[in-house]
């Protein structure tokens, strides 16, 4: 029976010499392990939401850039319609017989021209294209000299290429800037 006290008492300080080497060596490394797996977890929770929350400022950043884009370029051909039904009521050229050809008329309204202005201010970067549309449109003030509206057409047309990104410019036969008159009046 002493022995087996003995042996129970040697299993007990066994045991108990065991705990304290697992809770002085393993238990603070697996404590360590899993603070370390636990701050991982949350720094990736982290890394993804800014992740997530980047993506979502490009996203709609390209979704504004888009819609910026799409204003500019129906403001800029709405002011070149707007531009060929006002042009259309102040030139006139000559035919082949010497005689006074006068284009097809077109027709706007104030209303158009100033939402069209109103949209070129608040989409177009370039000052000089919103002044030459307005020139076109108000023709030249008292103290500026006349121009030659279908070669600032051309520019006007040039310059709207460069503000929407359509590359370099392109020159024009002075005598085919616009068209006056086509050979198909009825439906081509």
């Amino acid at each position: 029976m002493e022995t087996l006290q003995l042996v129970l008492q040697l299993l007990a300080l066994i045991g108990i010499l065991f705990l304290y080497f697992f809770k002085k060596n393993y238990f603070p490394k697996y404590l360590e392990e899993k603070a370390k797996n636990t701050a991982t977890k949350e720094d990736i929770k982290e890394i993804t939401y800014k992740v997530e929350e980047i993506k979502s400022e490009i996203e709609t950043s390209k979704y504004i850039s888009t819609m910026k884009y799409e204003l500019k370029y129906s403001a800029c051909l709405r002011a070149l319609k707007l531009l060929d039904a006002h042009l259309s009521h102040l030139i006139e050229s000559q035919d082949d017989k010497g005689e006074t050809v006068s284009p097809e008329k077109q027709y706007s309204t104030i209303s158009e021209a100033r939402q069209c202005h109103n949209e070129l201010c608040l989409t177009c970067e370039s000052a000089e294209l919103i002044n030459l549309f307005i020139l076109l449109m108000c023709g030249p003030n008292k103290d500026e000299k006349e121009i030659n509206n279908l070669i600032e057409l051309n520019k006007l047309r040039n310059l709207i290429r460069r503000e929407l990104g359509f590359g370099d410019e392109i020159s024009y036969d002075v005598d085919r800037i616009w068209f006056f008159k086509i050979n198909c009046e009825a439906p081509c």
